[in-house]
């Protein structure tokens, strides 16, 4: 081959490999970090390594025949890729039907005094989600308020768990007793899909600036001011953006201002939890709030996207 052929052929093979990046670059384009962590381990890989290959400025036509091969292995490996977004899709979107079932509950009971002191909070949590669903269920068991709701057409669980019990006597020649409780532990659940990775969203702290200048805490920042500035996140930053969308970062900032809280995304499960001590155990205000932030994520969770659009 002379050396004017060998060029020719050189600067043919060198479109291919480009007319192939480009194809890279389009498939590339269309795959949100969110799909790419639910790719399967050995595709995965693949991508890695064909993606890391070079293309040597002074390659033989050897080498260059060779990337060319390798160029569109990788093309053929980003559309298996591709490939795979409707069955990934589907298990992104397999909710749970209905609100999440009750935790275990250690004492079915509560001590003597219980069955009364807990009349006023029934009737107090009726009232909170009367207006959010007037068909609300709303049942006692010993120390424990279950209400099973829908708020904006999701299927909610309330769970407030008495604890920290006192007993008072009626009157000095009296031997019954009446039970008052000082805290009590709240829990909100939803429905998610199983498949969505773990999350956690707290109020920021003071300490956690510290921490972070210390490199002992990794925060996921949304670019949102008001929200980053409020909340702390930890978990998967490909789904985080998603998963926390506009209308939930707002409806969580509005719970930061109620008082704290644990959120938390794990085995289909979105639960937000706090703890009321003193003599006021449930309030409408952070009842609300965290009905509307797991509503609003239940919702977020609906249209996470593993394809950006055309």
């Amino acid at each position: 081959m002379t050396d004017s052929a060998y060029r020719d052929a050189s600067l043919g093979v060198r479109q291919h490999i480009a007319d192939a990046e480009q194809a890279i670059s389009q498939r590339k384009a269309r795959m949100t970090v969110a799909l790419w962590r639910l790719l399967p381990g050995d595709v995965r890989k693949r991508i890695d390594v064909l993606s890391a290959i070079e293309v040597p400025e002074d390659a033989s036509f050897e080498v260059l025949t060779k990337i060319a091969d390798q160029r569109l292995e990788l093309v053929d490996a980003l559309d298996e890729a591709l490939r795979l977004v409707p069955e990934l899709s589907l298990g992104l979107s397999d909710t749970e039907e209905g609100a999440p079932r009750p935790p275990a509950q250690d004492d079915t009971w509560g001590p003597i005094g219980t069955e009364e002191a807990i009349v006023p909070l029934q009737r107090l949590a009726q009232t909170i989600v009367r207006e959010l669903d007037p068909a609300a269920e709303v049942s006692v068991t010993g120390p424990r308020v279950t209400v099973r709701l829908v708020v904006e057409g999701v299927p909610v669980l309330w769970v407030v768990e008495l604890g920290a019990p006192v007993h008072l006597n009626r009157g000095l020649a009296s031997t019954s007793t009446t039970v008052t409780f000082l805290r009590a532990r709240h829990l909100v659940e939803v429905n998610i899909p199983s498949e969505l990775p773990r999350l956690r969203v707290r109020p920021e702290g003071l300490s956690d600036a510290v921490l972070k200048m210390l490199s002992l805490e990794h925060e996921i920042e949304l670019g949102d001011k008001t929200f980053d500035d409020a909340c702390f996140v930890e978990g998967d930053d490909a789904f985080a953006p998603q998963l926390l969308d506009e209308e939930t970062r707002a409806r969580l900032v509005e719970r930061v201002r109620c008082g704290d809280f644990w959120l938390r995304l794990d085995g289909g499960i979105a639960a937000l939890t706090w703890t009321r001590s003193g003599l006021t155990l449930i309030a409408a205000v952070d009842t609300i709030a965290s009905l509307r932030v797991v509503a609003a994520l239940r919702h977020a969770t609906s249209k996470v996207k593993l394809l950006r659009d055309a």
